[in-house]
């Protein structure tokens, strides 16, 4: 028989691999003066059409900025490092030096 899971308080549970294999993520805010970038990366094919995005928060949770953005015909890889490229440049043209 099969037992429902509670997730700890604030953290979400992800099915990876499996429905069999549960795991529990929480979202942490880094310490203050300090902003965490959460990104992501999409291809449509690998290589195909790529697309990726990012969330800016700071050491209250607070939701401070976000983007998204298309990217050239590339590889998953390349979209992912390409999303974190942007995020950094979008981080240090907004004047924030502590990511």
């Amino acid at each position: 028989m099969l037992k429902a899971m509670q997730a700890p308080q604030g953290a979400s549970i992800i099915n990876i691999v499996s429905p069999n294999v549960k795991v529990f993520i929480k979202w942490k805010p880094p310490i203050e003066s300090w902003i965490k970038l959460n990104i992501d990366g999409a291809s449509k094919g690998n290589p195909g059409s790529v697309g990726g995005g990012g969330v800016f928060r700071g050491h209250s949770s607070k939701w401070i900025k976000e983007f998204s953005a298309n990217f050239e015909h590339c590889t998953s890889v390349k979209t992912e490092l390409l999303a974190l490229l942007k995020s950094l440049w979008i981080a240090w043209d907004s004047g924030y030096r502590f990511i």
